[in-house]
């Protein structure tokens, strides 16, 4: 009787074991709100400002908005607006968890578009594992 409860304990233990194996995705908390700076009265306009006109400026912070309201059902504070050339301006903001944001627009045959995020899921133990490799592969 004990050899057979001492086997029933071992079974249960490689059951438990082989699950801990198997990766469990969970999504990572953000800083929280605490972590957001305060928001500013207007963005911030960096960049090749003078490659866009004030109305592309105007159009891209809206659209961004319009996909604030959609996502977190609310328009949250834009911070940065960098101009990279006349087809690519950037947004900067921060979502709700209090994780920073920089979204891409593109001009697209004359209209901005965001671009669309890809999502990507990571295992913790593909990180852990990742922490594990060497970094210098000089010495192949």
């Amino acid at each position: 009787m004990r050899v057979q409860s001492c086997l029933l304990v071992l079974l249960a233990a490689l059951i438990a074991g082989g699950c801990a194996d198997e990766p469990h995705y969970v999504r990572l908390p953000g800083p929280g709100p605490a972590a957001i700076p305060p928001p500013p009265s207007h963005p911030k306009i960096e960049g090749d400002v003078n490659s866009v006109s004030s109305a592309d400026i105007r159009e891209v912070i809206w659209l961004k908005q319009q996909d604030m309201v959609k996502e977190y059902g609310r328009a949250l504070p834009i911070y940065t607006v960098r101009v990279h050339s006349k087809n690519h301006i950037e947004v900067q903001y921060w979502g709700a968890d209090g994780v920073e944001f920089w979204r891409d627009a593109r001009r697209v045959k004359g209209r901005w578009k965001f671009d669309e995020l890809v999502p990507v899921t990571l295992a913790v133990a593909d990180v852990a594992r990742a922490r594990l490799l060497p970094t210098d592969l000089t010495n192949r």
